[in-house]
């Protein structure tokens, strides 16, 4: 026993092929304008107000969405927090730097405390995701009217 349904629709078939023409629209003003809202949020939510970490952070487009991401070198310990190490010169013979107070220290090594993860990909991620579902619909209903 079955039950059989037959779609057959001029206005069906016409909106199927406008929306399968559409398809390249769509993913590319997606592109653009989602990229741009998860940069704007990520430097929103970044741990510092200016600096390299801040000014890295940029985007791609990939074959059916988008990344943005942070190419600062360090941005996963930022993102990820790091356990107490010891700190090297890479360059030098010895490390310097000013205290809180403006006093200059040199120092074959120190020891840094380590800090805990800020997630601020984390964070981004959570505070765009409904933004996003809804930028798609919006781009949707533009383009195919």
């Amino acid at each position: 026993m079955s039950v059989k349904v037959d779609v057959t629709s001029p206005v069906l078939e016409a909106f199927l092929t406008k929306a399968a023409t559409s398809e390249p629209e769509i993913l590319r003003q997606f592109q653009q304008e989602g990229s741009r809202l998860v940069m704007e949020e990520m430097r929103r939510v970044v741990p510092v107000r200016r600096g390299f970490l801040r000014e890295s952070i940029t985007a791609a487009f990939s074959p059916d969405g988008f990344i943005v991401y942070p190419t600062a070198k360090y941005a996963e310990f930022v993102e990820k927090g790091i356990g107490p190490h010891t700190i090297f010169p890479v360059r030098a013979k010895v490390l310097r730097f000013e205290t809180v107070w403006g006093e200059v220290i040199f120092a074959r090594h120190v020891k840094h405390p380590g800090f805990p993860g800020r997630f601020f990909v984390k964070r981004t991620l959570e505070a765009v995701k409904y933004n996003l579902r809804q930028l798609l619909q919006d781009i949707v209903e533009r383009v195919l009217g």
